[in-house]
């Protein structure tokens, strides 16, 4: 519609001018000298019309460029543009027309084509709208925009305008010269128009052309159904079309995402949209990005394109909350719960949003938490029987009427016809009588259930803290912390530890059990003695898994930074199981069972889990448990060795064995031969990490790629990697495409360690810096660099890269100017955070504008700047905040984006990453 009004305010415009520069040049008195020439005037309203019509056609793609900010690409960009580029490009072709040019602008969704020429329009889409659609929907947007070049609606409503243009001159002279001479009645000396034809015909051109804007109007109304129907045919199915209306249909425009740069671009799928509904928007949808190993028989000539179909190919498909009585997951007498939102009148609920964004129905059962930023999260659909209105046949006296105990008939306790999804969850949580969580009692509840008069000694589980407690609070106010409860749960506690605020409790029995509850996966997982406490989240959606460690970080900026993120990211997301390629696993020898355990420590324990087997190891390490038990067991140091330490390279997987005493020739050959029977490399470590040796220095050594950037990185298997691969290569890829690196930059990487980032960022920048705090890592950075820059044969040549070793923990404002200027920084701490080195850049900036207090610039502060974007990468979301307040309060940043990270699923460790933008 903007594009739209454009043309008709230029073409209104135009007229204007040429009607006014015409009464210059007398043409008005001309036909006005012998009365009014209707002939003459209506050639000159047709010249008038088309002319402006024509002229605001031929400049419409210029003004379009200039008005919207358009920035033309070429696909030799971000493997995002690229995608658009083709897409335009095939369906140009199966059109009939020539490649338009293609654009990428910021603003809210929209996208548009114009142009006078079919085979030279332009195709431009909103940044805005790229975080909004799914990849089907993009194509279909692509389409209906090129629908629009084939069809030549442009032409077509340049001649409508044309025709209307002409109305308006003709009529606008006519009623000009009719009120003229009216007003000159009486006045026989004066020859000509006077004034108020003039006047009147300036002030009539602009009312009529608004009026016959709106027949304009309704016919680009109208071609939008003809451009849908084409992107249809173009696209040879119709449902992605039908898509991407209904979520314009959906969108509320106070929702949609505003302008954000381009480097905001999102990674997973390059979407568009365009002004199909003129009068509406796009809306945002929860989608998360998601890493996985590359699928089989996918191409492997162009990696950043082979990462981005892997992402848009395992993106989440679009979740979406429902008010009460709609969805097919809904059973009949059961209610719909929301918390923070009141329900409109008549019963109807409003579709909840929260921070702009769609709930996915994994956050349903979260309280409102966080700086006070629109509705809560919707609460679970009940699935457990309430009380009918009419009692059943053999019900006690008095039951359902919210005063007695749950009734047990079994006109209330059968089963309804649940949906097969939400009957194979309950069915499968109801077989865990035998499992680590307490049944589940499936019940009808009666209306004390489900007020907010619980019977006594129940509690209703309000949220989640971080280490996956489940928060309630009894009826005094005093706060209750019980493992294993998820919130929205009705349950029932014992108390293990109380104090004067709070309490810690343990769980007796779920009497309405969460919506999101899943089964464990793995069977060592549970609150039961003996349990593995490497996992705290399992008994909890995936999903929600998520949502809980987003509101996690938005909490902590708001709460210790006083910091919102303009942007929320969408959150990386990777497999959920066989993902830790990085793992300490403890080995203690019991004699008293007679038997070596290898594995994590038990929930709450200093012991070691008994564990067969362990499904977040990746597959071929979890086959290894058991026979690792059975090769420790054979040791004769099997008394000594307190440990093993796993790291799984690409195509290796190390195995460090810590012994505190010299291992026997016998003990080295069974080592030995257990490498060679299962695949793995051994080494050893007697005393600390300074001491690790491989047992045969003649294997393959451990390394990981970053195919995207055709980076290899060998590594020590006690060097810091990430413990996720999958995870981490999307994390790599979305740092340094947010950061926006551009070839003429000089860029530093502090907390460098391998050169995770440091060497992918020597692809893009003119100078790269790393800084870390361990001399072995910088030596291992300078290897690394040396070996990538020599393979670079194929691609572009690493740019100049140094690395430093310093204590980033003492860093002051001298230290900081004396490593040079920097136009963008990347952080990538450890928990502890960077709080040294954001301190001294808020020193010096506080220090320039003339804070009070302040000290003075170091010398050398004259010609330093700081940089204009950091992107900053955390494991620790405290620390983050602490960090960005510091950044945004004192060093003159805004947090422009922030997003969560999922590189630890089932446990309630939050990886996270901010943007900070100068200014």
């Amino acid at each position: 519609m903007k594009r739209i009004l454009l043309f008709v305010l230029t073409n209104l415009a135009i007229v204007t001018v040429l009607g006014v520069v015409a009464s210059l040049l007398g043409v008005n008195r001309y036909l006005t000298a012998n009365g009014l020439n209707l002939g003459a005037l209506l050639v000159y309203a047709l010249l008038i019309g088309f002319g402006g019509a024509f002229i605001s056609l031929l400049i419409s793609k210029p003004i379009a460029k200039w008005s919207a900010g358009v920035r033309l690409i070429d696909g030799s960009g971000s493997p995002d543009e690229r995608w658009i580029v083709e897409t335009v490009h095939k369906f140009a072709g199966q059109a009939g027309i020539g490649m338009p040019e293609v654009g990428i602008f910021e603003g809210e969704p929209n996208a548009f084509a114009t142009g006078a020429f079919k085979n030279s329009a332009l195709v431009a889409v909103s940044t805005g709208l790229l975080q909004a659609m799914t990849r089907d929907e993009v194509e279909a947007v692509i389409g209906h925009e090129i629908a629009h070049v084939a069809n030549g609606d442009m032409v077509t409503m340049a001649l409508i305008q044309g025709v209307m243009n002409t109305f308006v001159v003709f009529l606008s002279r006519v009623i000009s010269y009719a009120i003229d001479s009216f007003l000159r009645r009486g006045n026989e000396n004066s020859s000509g128009p006077g004034i108020g034809y003039y006047v009147t015909t300036i002030v009539l051109d602009i009312i009529l052309g608004f009026i016959a804007a709106m027949i304009v109007a309704w016919f680009s109304r109208q071609r939008e159904f003809r451009a849908d129907a084409g992107a249809a045919q173009l696209m040879g199915r119709r449902q992605p079309m039908i898509n991407a209306l209904a979520r314009l249909g959906a969108c509320i425009p106070r929702n949609c995402p505003r302008a954000s740069p381009p480097w905001a671009l999102p990674a997973v799928s390059a979407s568009c949209s365009a002004p199909i509904l003129p009068s509406r928007s796009a809306s945002p949808r929860c989608k998360a990005e998601r890493a996985f190993p590359q699928p089989p028989g996918w191409p492997l000539h162009n990696p950043r394109q082979k990462h981005a179909l892997q992402e848009r190919h395992h993106a989440r498909p679009p979740l979406r909350c429902r008010g009460p009585g709609s969805g097919p997951f809904r059973p009949a007498g059961h209610r719909l719960v929301l918390r923070g939102v009141r329900p409109r009148q008549g019963g109807r609920v409003p579709r909840v949003r929260a921070a702009g964004r769609y709930v996915p129905p994994a956050a349903r059962d979260l309280a409102p938490r966080g700086p006070g930023r629109g509705p809560g999260f919707l609460a679970r659909r009940s699935q457990l029987h309430k009380h009918h209105e009419q009692t059943a046949p053999g019900c006690p006296p008095g039951a359902g009427d919210g005063a007695h105990a749950p009734c047990t008939h079994a006109a209330h306790t059968a089963r309804l016809p649940w949906p097969r999804r939400l009957r194979s969850r309950t069915a499968g949580n109801r077989r865990m009588s035998a499992a680590p969580f307490p049944t589940v009692e499936l019940c009808a509840q009666d209306g004390a259930a489900q007020a907010d008069a619980l019977p006594e000694g129940w509690l209703r589980v309000e949220s989640m803290d971080l280490d996956a407690q489940g928060v309630a609070r009894r009826p005094d106010g005093k706060v209750v912390f019980i493992d294993g409860a998820l919130p929205s749960e009705l349950v029932s506690t014992y108390p293990l530890r109380k104090k004067n605020h709070w309490e810690q409790a343990g769980l007796i029995a779920i009497h309405r059990e969460s919506s999101q509850r899943v089964r464990p996966g793995c069977p060592h997982f549970g609150l039961h003695t003996g349990a593995c406490g490497g996992c705290k989240m399992q008994h909890l959606h995936m999903g929600a898994q998520v949502a809980v460690k987003q509101r996690v970080l938005e909490d902590n900026l708001w709460h210790l930074g006083k910091v919102r993120a303009e942007m929320l990211l969408r959150p990386i997301e990777g497999p959920a199981w066989g993902y830790r390629y990085r793992a300490r696993l403890s080995v203690r020898h019991v004699f008293k069972k007679g038997t070596v355990l290898v594995g994590f420590h038990e929930r709450k324990s200093h012991y070691v889990a008994d564990m067969a087997h362990c499904p977040v190891l990746p597959p071929h390490v979890d086959a290894l448990l058991m026979p690792l038990r059975a090769l420790i067991a054979a040791l004769d140091a099997r008394d000594t060795c307190p440990q093993i330490e796993l790291a799984c390279g690409d195509r290796v997987t190390a195995l460090v064995l810590r012994h505190l005493a010299p291992l026997s020739a016998d003990d080295m050959g069974r080592l030995r031969a257990f490498a060679a029977g299962h695949g793995v490399q051994w080494w050893l470590q007697p005393k600390g990490p300074d001491t690790v040796q491989p047992l045969d220095a003649d294997g393959e050594p451990l390394a990981y790629a970053l195919p995207d950037f055709g980076i290899s990185m060998p590594f020590r298997p006690t060097d810091f990697t990430q413990v996720n691969p999958h995870i981490n290569r999307v994390l790599v890829a979305r740092a340094l495409r947010l950061l926006d690196v551009q070839a003429h930059e000089r860029v530093i990487d502090w907390f460098c360690g391998l050169g995770n980032f440091t060497l992918p960022l020597a692809t893009q920048a003119r100078e790269v810096l790393g800084v870390e705090g361990s001399a072995a890592l910088v030596a291992r950075c300078h290897e690394n660099y040396a070996l990538n820059r020599g393979a670079a044969q194929n691609r572009r040549a690493l740019a100049a890269t140094r690395f430093v070793a310093r204590n980033l923990f003492e860093m002051t404002p001298a230290t900081l100017i004396a490593d040079g200027a920097a136009d963008k920084w990347l952080l990538d701490p450890p928990r502890e955070g960077a709080l040294a080195l954001v301190r001294a850049l808020a020193d010096i900036e506080q220090s320039r504008i003339g804070a009070e207090g302040a000290a003075p610039l170091p010398a050398g502060a004259e010609g330093w700047t700081p940089p204009g974007r950091i992107v900053y990468v955390s494991c620790n979301p405290a620390t983050l905040a602490r960090d960005a307040g510091l950044l945004v309060h004192l060093a003159g940043y805004r947090c422009v984006a922030a997003g969560m990270v999922n590189m630890f699923p089932h446990t309630a460790h939050v990886e996270s990453m901010a943007v900070f933008q100068r200014g």
